[in-house]
């Protein structure tokens, strides 16, 4: 005999801080996909909640503290991330084009073949992150900082990247075509495997590091 299973409001188990329940739930019925979208879910702890395949899209998680979280294959196409705390996230082949990242805290989370054109990422944190076969063509990345992240065939064409630090940086096939690096800094950072449109204005070059000017002349 087939058992009807009835599930709880996933919103409402989030908001009485029940992370815990909402997580066995999933991991024991991963047909289960709570009705998320648009949803205003700031001044929720949401540490290492698992929203792995859920609709997130337009959905309010601006400062809200997902550290560890499992966002996996989520729709968050239009929600705001803005300052969200988000530390070794798990965030592998996610579509974020145009989303609100603005001085978002990203420190070692995994965003491999993740989707982030167009989004705003002015400010992030970004330090240790796998950052692998990411797309951030046309992104807003000012200030951002790679410190010691894997960005090996990461595509930045067309990005914003003034101030941007990438010290120590894996940036093997990178792709830098057409990016806006003034101000930029790679310090202990091999840059001869990335690819750095050559022929930049002389204004440019001037306000760029001296570690890409030595590329670009060679």
């Amino acid at each position: 005999m087939n058992t009807t299973v009835t599930f709880p409001d996933g919103l409402a188990l989030l908001r009485a801080d029940n992370v815990a329940e909402f997580n066995a739930i999933r991991e024991k019925h991963p047909e289960w996909l709570p009705r998320l979208r648009g949803k205003d879910l700031r001044k929720i702890d949401l540490v290492r909640v698992n929203f792995k395949k859920l609709d997130l899209r337009e959905a309010n998680l601006g400062e809200v503290n997902l550290l560890g979280a499992d966002l996996r294959e989520a729709k968050l196409q239009g929600a705001n991330l803005r300052k969200a705390i988000m530390p070794t996230a798990k965030l592998q082949g996610v579509i974020l084009t145009g989303v609100d990242l603005q001085d978002a805290i990203l420190r070692a989370s995994n965003f491999q073949g993740a989707d982030l054109r167009y989004a705003n990422l002015d400010g992030v944190q970004l330090e240790d992150a796998n950052l692998r076969d990411v797309n951030f063509q046309n992104a807003t990345l000012r200030q951002a900082d790679f410190r010691r992240a894997d960005l090996l065939r990461a595509f930045f064409c067309g990005a914003n990247l003034q101030g941007a630090y990438f010290q120590r940086a894996k940036l093997q096939g990178v792709k830098f075509q057409g990016a806006d690096l003034r101000d930029a800094t790679f310090e202990d950072t091999d840059l001869r495997e990335a690819q750095i449109v050559k022929g930049l204005p002389v204004e440019v070059l001037h306000r760029m590091s001296e570690e890409i000017q030595f590329i670009l002349k060679h």
